[in-house]
């Protein structure tokens, strides 16, 4: 187009004496140029397919009646596939809930026996420390009645337990 104006410019003619069209086209211009494009082409060979499709190459219709009187049947087995399929899929769920409910009622065994412990063990400790405390009592006691200092005794009054 450009090239088309700067020629009109070269030579003084007017764009309408260049050939150019101004106005909008009309509907008898595009029905023309539709004919003249290759949207006729298209359009034949889009028939041509369908007709060589649908009737050459259709089945019989006895094989026709034969595929509806049958389409129930298939329907049917889609229909308990997917019933099948579905059962399935419920059957799992529970077995996935059984088991998620199996597992957090062993874990709550596990953190009660878990606190079991851990209360014995603060209780032995608790023990422990006070047998430790009397055990340096008692060594304190006799200590000035002895008058003597053995190396029990010693260890004792210094919180180590002797072996």
């Amino acid at each position: 187009m450009s090239k088309d104006y700067q020629a009109v410019e070269h030579t003084g003619r007017t764009i309408q004496q260049f050939g150019l069209r101004t106005a909008s086209p009309t509907k008898g211009l595009l029905d023309s140029q539709n004919f003249k494009s290759q949207q006729a082409a298209y359009q034949s060979g889009n028939l041509k397919f369908f007709e060589d499709v649908m009737r050459k190459k259709s089945q019989s219709p006895n094989a026709m009646m034969e595929s509806l009187h049958l389409k129930k049947f298939a329907d049917e087995g889609s229909r308990q596939t997917a019933a099948a399929a579905e059962g399935a899929a419920a059957e799992k769920a529970r077995q996935d809930l059984k088991r998620a409910t199996f597992r957090d009622t062993e874990r709550a065994k596990l953190a009660v026996v878990r606190n079991d412990k851990a209360n014995k063990l603060d209780r032995d400790e608790a023990v422990h420390a006070a047998i430790l405390k009397h055990q340096v009592g008692c060594v304190r006691f006799l200590q000035p009645v002895c008058g003597t200092k053995t190396p029990l005794t010693t260890a004792v009054t210094q919180g180590h337990a002797a072996m």
